[in-house]
């Protein structure tokens, strides 16, 4: 067996197809009996989606007040 490497050629951002289910792998877990709809936690998090955005920190200034280079901030 060998490995080839190929050159990857697709448009940024890349979207591939999600399939919802899974694939059994192991004991089954005793709580997917109480599995119940998702939650979109923007719902209970965002009040103003429309003036809502996330930049992310660029920089050290703010560390001594907890906001760290990079950190995602909304």
């Amino acid at each position: 067996m060998s490995l080839q490497l190929v050159d990857w050629a697709a448009n940024w951002p890349l979207v591939l197809p999600y399939f919802e289910g899974s694939v059994p792998a192991g004991f089954p877990s005793p709580a997917e009996d109480y599995l119940e709809t998702p939650l979109d936690l923007t719902d209970f998090l965002i009040d103003n989606k429309a003036a809502t955005f996330l930049m992310r920190v660029d920089g050290d200034s703010m560390r001594d007040a907890g906001i760290l280079h990079g950190d995602l901030l909304r």
